[in-house]
C-alpha cells in the first residue's frame, strides 16, 4: 500500500483548519497550491452548523480525490475546535 507521507497529512490537516471561513471556489484554489496531490476539481468543503445557544454555519473539513496513480481513493480532512461556537458545540 502507498501511505500518505508524514509531510502530506500535515498538509492536509493544516489546510483542513483554512475552512473556517472559505468560499468553496477560492478553497479549491488554496488546495492546488498547498495540496499537489489532490485534485483540485474534486474538492468538496464539508459545512455544518455548530453552536449552543446561538447557531453558525461553517466549514469544518474537506474531502477530495487524490490524483495520478491514486485517482480511486479520497481523503477526508476535518479541523478541531476553533470559534466560540464550537466550543458550544463541544460542550452540547
Amino acid at each position: 500500500m502507498n501511505e500518505l507521507s508524514p509531510t502530506q497529512i500535515f498538509d492536509l490537516s493544516e489546510t483542513a483548519y483554512l475552512t473556517k471561513n472559505s468560499h468553496p471556489i477560492g478553497f479549491s484554489d488554496l488546495v492546488k497550491a498547498k495540496l499537489p496531490f489532490v485534485e483540485r476539481t474534486s474538492v468538496r468543503l464539508i459545512t455544518a452548523t455548530s453552536g449552543l445557544g446561538f447557531h453558525a454555519s461553517s466549514a469544518f473539513g474537506f474531502m477530495a480525490k487524490l490524483n495520478g496513480g491514486r485517482s480511486t481513493e479520497i481523503v477526508i480532512a476535518t479541523r478541531g475546535t476553533l470559534s466560540t461556537a464550537d466550543v458550544g458545540t463541544d460542550l452540547n
